[in-house]
């Protein structure tokens, strides 16, 4: 049964790094196009990475409603997951880009050196 979390225990969640994230973008198609990735949280936001030719790129420069999912854990008893919905933003200024890869850094997270982006804020439950 779906259980919803404060924004808190959200946060807390999401900064445990459980697993990867999957994103969820619209393809020019209208169809959902959804892939892993790596993120990090800095502050309340969400950063994911991709190159401009990536598909998921592409598909928020003409839409930028997306959703992902966090989880953890491999049996019902101890399976967790953290739904996101809001509106990505791709980032292209040099010095943003800078200063996210250099707390990328600090926190020792797997982001890879690309442009980042960022999910909006939205809404979020867990399962």
């Amino acid at each position: 049964m779906p259980v919803s979390l404060t924004r808190e225990e959200a946060y807390a969640f999401l900064r445990s790094r459980p697993s990867k994230l999957v994103i969820t973008t619209i393809g020019a198609n209208g169809y959902p196009h959804s892939v892993p990735t790596d993120y990090i949280v800095i502050e309340e936001d969400i950063y994911v990475v991709g190159r401009a030719k990536a598909q998921r790129v592409k598909n928020v420069g003409r839409n930028p409603h997306v959703s992902a999912v966090v989880d953890s854990g491999n049996t019902r008893q101890t399976f967790k997951g953290l739904l996101i919905q809001g509106d990505a933003a791709i980032i292209n200024d040099a010095q943003t880009v800078l200063g996210i890869l250099q707390e990328v850094a600090r926190h020792g997270a797997p982001l890879k050196m690309s442009s980042p982006r960022k999910l909006g804020q939205g809404s979020s439950t867990s399962e």
